[in-house]
């Protein structure tokens, strides 16, 4: 196996017991074997989770029956025992040593690996390389021998702790509660504590009073952990083990992990009757793992799991399935960003509550009501949607977010800004209806900025006949084609969204939105995510939170940020330096956030009105603030939506783009008088107050209310100099800024 396939893969206890079949007797034979491909192959999709979702990795090992039973197998001889004098314990830890530093060693991931006496296996390791070299099976020499040691002892430390250090070295250095864990490692995405039991039999023996060793301290050090973790995963590993704990230990409340995002309890079957009465959730199950999983991660905080564990973490019914990998599978599902589009009064309110009532019968949502939707005065007293509404739920398969726009032309400016946070649209269509004058604009607004994926609902088709529904759906289709979706593939769903949410009709109710969300899971693919840029974050609203900031509400739009991280406000020139108190996604904290991920950011220090609609937070000193863009220009044609008259130099409208609008000011190139409908052209634009652009960023010419002139894509940030500015006429234009880093 080429050292890639170790970058993307880890191998649990019970993976090395099925590689022992294959005889291989060396680390070295481990790091080479071909054979060892098809278990990559058989996962790619969850390596695909892994490089997503563990950036950084945590295991607490306490104990590993697996690797004795893979020792007598004959991964390494039992003769370890003629030269080290160890144990079976001392050659589990050795084994198992050997391969999570060769894993380390060649991983990009920050993996902390915490087991026992760190000294103890060093010293093995090298006394097991010794007798592997004089029996040949080790071919290396004095000098690769001394290279591998090196390597190992230049791990970085903070990067690997053992079990011991956490017991012994932390608290010798520090006895202060209060210290600063932060300082210690770089925070885990996964924490697994196998053999929960064993580590908590420290708290309540006597054995190392010797040593200077703070049990406050420690247990402040693993809650700082598991807080931190995006999941905790504990292992209870058989009765036996449990019963000897006393009756005061408690795993879902105990506070060490209590707060932990998302909490997930692995219990032999044995255990079952003894925690049923302490356990809130207990779901025992001994085959379909996944989908226990996936049912108990909705339930709350804390979602607890029974079933057997023997060779795995995790009871495997596939040969093949890595327990760590299952987990992510089941529970870190992909974030999608999706939304309501289409005419006033189709019913996009309508259809997002039906969606979260029909999933909430799932367990998968909290119902939203139409009500609650359109929750401002002026939405009620008008009956139309005016802001953007975020609501978020899940499917079997992904979570969602979604917004609902506003169909009113009034309000189409709020409309761009949800449409640019989407991955994919859902088309609302009355069935009564058909093609109307927003149903138009929204397709073209949305193909403008760039959302790939439609899928169309003809909603209120239980109010109309076949012969009509056929007719519509012929018009979408032809309307598709115009804005150059593919008319033939773009799924439709006949369905009434009112009958879902009344209960009634269920063909054209509940089952169009169960089919409407199956064929979202499948016809919308994985987006790309932007994780390695740094962290930008467009700004929709402001939310004030007296006393402690402003909650910046919006989509991440590349990148990572997580508590505590500093940040700058950017926009309209100005620049203010904040941090992330808090970051909540739907109501819930979280510890980080990531790019696609519509979240509330807490601002740290910010004062109301500071911060407005179209400002961007990021990571400080990486962006760019500028007022002149190079700009790649599409002009509408009439019959698609755009200006009679044509363009010329001087014309200033609003750029929108993101969730900013701005006015802007052409100029045309020298060759061209005016801009004609179906015109492209690559033109110089000034905008009246420095923003945050990028190359690549869509935007649209907003001109009136019903109105939009045109598209484009910034395709360079010009500097601001007199030069470049020869030929505008800057007088109803901000005096532009230079630009600064």
């Amino acid at each position: 196996m080429k050292l890639k396939s170790l970058t993307s893969t880890l191998l649990t206890s019970s993976d090395i017991v099925k590689l022992s079949l294959a005889n291989i007797q060396t680390t070295e034979q481990l790091i080479t074997h071909t054979d060892y491909e098809s278990l990559s192959r058989q996962t790619e999709q969850a390596n695909v989770l892994l490089d997503k979702y563990i950036r950084n990795l945590f295991i607490i090992e306490t104990g590993s029956k697996e690797i004795d039973e893979l020792i007598s197998n004959g991964f390494y001889s039992n003769e370890i025992s003629e030269i080290t004098g160890a144990t079976s314990t001392g050659k589990t830890q050795i084994c198992f040593q050997l391969i999570v530093n060769m894993i380390v060693k060649h991983s990009h991931y920050n993996c902390l690996y915490i087991d026992s006496n760190k000294n103890f296996c060093e010293k093995r390791i090298e006394n097991l390389l010794d007798y592997k070299i004089s029996k040949n099976e080790l071919k290396i020499d004095k000098s690769q021998k001394i290279n591998l040691l090196k390597s190992i002892n230049k791990i970085d430390c903070s990067n690997i702790f053992h079990l011991n250090d956490i017991l012994f070295s932390l608290t010798k250095s520090s006895t202060d509660e209060t210290n600063n864990h932060q300082d210690s490692i770089k925070m885990p995405n996964l924490l697994i504590i196998d053999n929960i039991t064993s580590l908590f039999s420290i708290f309540k023996s006597n054995s190392y009073t010797e040593v200077n060793f703070n049990l406050n301290y420690v247990a402040s050090y693993l809650k700082y952990l598991t807080n931190n973790a995006k999941m905790v995963i504990l292992v209870v590993s058989n009765r036996s083990n449990y019963e000897n704990l006393n009756n005061n230990f408690n795993l879902t409340n105990n506070p060490i992990w209590s707060n932990a995002p998302n909490l997930v309890v692995c219990l032999h079957k044995d255990n079952s009757n003894l925690l049923t009465s302490r356990f809130k959730n207990v779901v025992l199950d001994d085959n379909k793992f996944s989908s226990v999983l996936k049912l108990s991660y909705h339930y709350s905080n804390s979602s607890v799991l029974c079933f057997e564990s023997k060779l795995n973490f995790f009871k495997s019914t596939n040969s093949c399935t890595f327990s760590i990998l299952t987990v992510l599978n089941s529970a870190q599902k992909e974030n999608i960003n999706i939304g309501t589009i289409g005419h006033i009064d189709h019913g996009k309110t309508t259809l997002t509550a039906a969606i979260t009532k029909v999933l909430s019968e799932k367990k998968l949502a909290n119902y939203v009501s139409y009500e609650k939707i359109d929750s401002a005065p002026e939405e009620k007293r008008r009956g139309i949607t005016i802001n953007l509404m975020h609501v978020g739920y899940s499917t079997e398969k992904r979570n969602y977010a979604h917004v609902d726009c506003p169909g009113h032309a009034d309000f189409i400016k709020n409309m761009i800004t949800g449409t640019s946070q989407m991955d994919a649209a859902i088309l609302v269509i009355a069935a009564t209806d058909g093609v109307m004058p927003q149903t138009k604009e929204h397709l073209a607004l949305a193909q403008a900025i760039g959302v790939k994926h439609v899928i169309v609902y003809l909603n209120k088709a239980d109010l109309a006949d076949q012969e009509m529904i056929e007719l519509v759906e012929m018009e979408v289709r032809e309307l598709l084609a115009v804005y150059g979706y593919d008319s033939e593939k773009t799924p439709i769903i006949n369905g009434s969204a009112l009958a879902a949410l009344e209960g009634k009709n269920e063909s054209l109710g509940k089952e169009s939105i169960m089919k409407l969300m199956d064929t979202v899971d499948n016809y919308v693919p994985s987006p790309e995510r932007d994780t390695k840029s740094p962290f930008l974050f467009p700004i929709e609203k402001t939310v004030s939170v007296p006393g402690r900031g402003q909650v910046l509400v919006g989509t991440v739009a590349r990148g990572l940020l997580k508590k505590g991280d500093p940040m700058e406000i950017v926009g309209y020139g100005e620049t203010i330096k904040t941090a992330a108190s808090e970051i909540h996604v739907f109501k819930n904290s979280v510890n980080e956030c990531a790019a696609g991920e519509h979240v509330g950011i807490l601002a740290r220090g910010i004062k109301p009105g500071v911060v407005r609609r179209g400002m961007m937070a990021a990571q400080p000193n990486s962006t760019v603030q500028t007022n002149l863009i190079e700009a790649s220009l599409y002009v509408l044609k009439k019959e698609e939506g755009g200006r009679k008259k044509p363009i010329t130099s001087g014309y200033i409208q609003p750029l929108l783009t993101k969730t900013s609008s701005i006015d802007s000011y052409f100029k045309l190139p020298e060759d061209k008088s005016m801009l004609l409908g179906g015109d492209h052209v690559k033109l110089n634009i000034l905008l009246k107050s420095p923003m945050v652009l990028s190359t690549g960023d869509k935007f649209t010419i907003r001109e009136t209310l019903t109105l939009t002139s045109c598209t484009g894509v910034v395709t360079k940030i010009l500097p601001n100099s007199p030069e470049k500015l020869i030929g505008f006429n800057a007088t109803a234009i901000k005096k532009p800024i230079p630009n600064k880093k």
